[in-house]
């Protein structure tokens, strides 16, 4: 937990509580996400700074990775000039739409605010 509190410049005590609060109260449900149930309980150990306890006891746990997608895109973000929009799909926000009947909206990672 120190580790990821020292190379996370915006780290901040207050958001890590209402993470473990949200992620506690809904946990993944969807047939989708299943995969990522087992990683959502093992980063909720993290960060409530518990033993893991997966799997055999004799076996060693050398690394742990991480899908960084969503912080990968927010860092390029930061480097594309200011006329471009970084739509957020999971809250159906800043979409386009590409379609003659301006119904359907899509949520590419990136697209020019420039007409």
């Amino acid at each position: 937990m120190a580790e990821i509190a020292r190379v996370t410049p915006s780290y901040k005590l207050a958001n890590r509580a209402k993470i473990i609060r949200s992620n506690q109260t809904k946990p993944l449900r969807h047939a989708y996400f299943r995969e990522y149930r087992k990683l959502q309980e093992l980063c909720l150990m993290i960060l409530n700074r518990e033993k893991h306890g997966l799997g055999y006891q004799e076996q060693k746990i050398h690394g742990i990775l991480f899908d960084v997608v969503c912080l990968w895109e927010e860092d390029v973000y930061t480097l594309l000039p200011k006329n471009f929009i970084h739509p957020r799909n999971k809250n159906k926000t800043d979409g386009i739409s590409v379609f003659s009947n301006r119904e359907r909206k899509v949520f590419p990672d990136f697209y020019s605010g420039l007409k």
